[in-house]
C-alpha cells in the first residue's frame, strides 16, 4: 500500500510542478479556454441574430410589399373623350358619382359651387318676390278698378 501512496504523490508532484513552471502556464491557459463553456453574451448575440432572420423570413410571408416605380409615359382612355366644363366657374362641393362608373345622359355628376351663381340665385329669389308682390298689387287694382272690393 505504500507503493500507491507513492506513485500518487509523485503523480501529484508531478502536476504541481506542471501547474508552478512558469513555461506551462500559457498551455495551461489555453486548456481552460477551451474547457470553460462560451460567454453568455456571445450566444445571446447568436440567439438574436437567428431571431431576426425568422423574424425577416415571417415578415416576408405574411408582408405584402408593393413596389413602387417611376416612367415616363402618357394615359390614354378607353373609349370617347368628353369635356366636363361649367361655363360660370366655382368650386366643385359634391361629386355625385364615382370612378368607373356608368352615367346616363342628363345624370347629375356633380354640384358646383360659385359666388357668382349664389349671387344671382339671391338676386332671382329677390325678383321672383317682388314679381308676387307686384302681382298681387295688381290684382288688387284691378279688384279696384272694377268696383270690386278683396
Amino acid at each position: 500500500m505504500s507503493e500507491q501512496i507513492m506513485r500518487a504523490l509523485d503523480l501529484a508532484k508531478g502536476k504541481v510542478r506542471l501547474l508552478l513552471d512558469p513555461g506551462v502556464v500559457p498551455l495551461n491557459q489555453a486548456i481552460e479556454l477551451e474547457e470553460r463553456p462560451p460567454a453568455q453574451s456571445a450566444s445571446q448575440l447568436v440567439y438574436a441574430i437567428f431571431g431576426l432572420i425568422v423574424f425577416g423570413l415571417m415578415w416576408s410571408i405574411v408582408t405584402r410589399v408593393d413596389v413602387v416605380t417611376n416612367a415616363p409615359g402618357r394615359v390614354l382612355p378607353v373609349g370617347d373623350v368628353v369635356a366636363i366644363q361649367h361655363l360660370e366657374g366655382g368650386v366643385i362641393a359634391q361629386i355625385l358619382v364615382a370612378e368607373g362608373e356608368h352615367v346616363k345622359k342628363g345624370q347629375v355628376l356633380a354640384i358646383v359651387w360659385s359666388k357668382e351663381i349664389g349671387e344671382k340665385k339671391s338676386e332671382l329669389v329677390d325678383g321672383l318676390s317682388s314679381l308676387a308682390l307686384r302681382k298681387s298689387n295688381l290684382d288688387r287694382l284691378k279688384s279696384l278698378t272694377a268696383g270690386v272690393v278683396p
